[in-house]
């Protein structure tokens, strides 16, 4: 599934058109036979954040069409109605989600910016332990402690 997800963000329109439907796809054959949609959710959550953060890939513009194509796709479609709420309630936390890691991957370097990466940290680190996103909260405290064991220097 994060293969399908990466194509999801690329710039082909065609491609990401497609990859969005082949996702929907999965998800929807993926929950009608196991009936649970965490891990779908896990998977593709991991998948986001590595694509946005590590490899610097996705933009205001493919989280935008990501969201609202997987979103239109959902709404008029005939999916069980607990799936259609759950990703609903899924792609409403994904799009807070990768608006708060594109704040804190566009911060430029430097000193100056310290304080703003900090916040910007500490933004993502309560939004994903409201989420219960063990993981990812545990890979953002390490990186606010990073942050914080190299402080600015004053000069």
């Amino acid at each position: 599934m994060g293969q399908v997800v990466h194509l999801c963000l690329s710039h082909h329109e065609l491609l990401r058109v497609n990859a969005v439907q082949i996702l929907y796809s999965m998800i929807v054959l993926h929950y009608n036979s196991t009936g649970n949609f965490d891990e779908i959710e896990h998977e593709i959550t991991n998948k986001l954040d590595s694509l946005f953060m590590n490899e610097a890939k996705g933009t205001d513009i493919t989280r935008a069409f990501f969201i609202s194509q997987l979103r239109q796709l959902f709404d008029s479609s005939a999916a069980d109605d607990r799936l259609r709420e759950r990703v609903n309630h899924f792609l409403n936390s994904v799009d807070t989600f990768l608006d708060l890691l594109l704040s804190l991957r566009t911060l430029p370097p430097g000193e100056e910016y310290h304080d703003d990466r900090v916040i910007a940290t500490l933004r993502l680190l309560n939004f994903t332990r409201q989420l219960g996103k063990d993981d990812i909260y545990i890979k953002y405290v390490h990186q606010l402690v990073n942050v914080s064991l190299s402080p600015p220097t004053i000069t």
